[in-house]
């Protein structure tokens, strides 16, 4: 049995790979979405947003992880306000970025300035 965090894992990756199939920069990416996944089911329940972005909320400020085709790809968190982006979070170009990613801190860094 898959967990919730797996299957939504799953969705995106399909997506993408359905979509970007020859892009070798979402092959690159792919073993980086897990572990955001997994970061951001633990301080929120997200949604696919149009199923190419991840949305979520934390202390009332709505986000959204996406993925960024520029500077070779990568995944972008960024704060959304009505349906503009707004501060970026942060941005994750690797496994190791993403492992590396504290997304509360990050998040609570933001919300501070």
């Amino acid at each position: 049995m898959t967990t919730p965090e797996e299957r939504f894992t799953i969705r995106f990756l399909d997506y993408l790979y359905d979509n970007y199939r020859n892009e070798r920069h979402i092959k690159r990416m792919a073993p980086s979405i897990g572990p955001i996944i997994w970061k951001i089911f633990q301080i929120s329940h997200p949604s696919l947003n149009r199923v190419r972005q991840i949305r979520f909320s934390y202390r009332d400020h709505v986000f959204k992880a996406r993925y960024s085709h520029h500077n070779n790809g990568m995944l972008e968190i960024v704060e959304v306000v009505g349906r503009r982006d707004r501060r970026t979070v942060c941005r994750i170009r690797n496994l190791t970025e993403a492992m590396n990613l504290n997304l509360r801190e990050s998040l609570d860094t933001l919300l501070r300035r």
